[in-house]
């Protein structure tokens, strides 16, 4: 499957194809109908979300990780 995404909610990327159940915060469900065997596939996988998705600047963001032991 082609792995096609629109923007939908002003902040996140769906996959086009997944059924919209809640826009903020993303709760996205595969259609049964394009389910062909029992592995679904990656681009079909659900979304769920219990905070809407933050706005971030990606030339501003910065994270840090501790990286040794103190």
């Amino acid at each position: 499957m082609d792995m096609k995404t629109e923007n939908w909610s002003g902040t996140a990327m769906r996959p086009v194809g997944l059924i919209i159940r809640q826009k903020d915060p993303n709760n996205l469900e595969m259609p049964f109908d394009q389910l062909e065997d029992f592995i679904t596939p990656s681009e079909l996988f659900y979304i769920r979300s219990h905070f809407p998705t933050p706005k971030l600047d990606p030339l501003a963001y910065r994270s840090a990780a501790p990286c040794g032991t103190s």
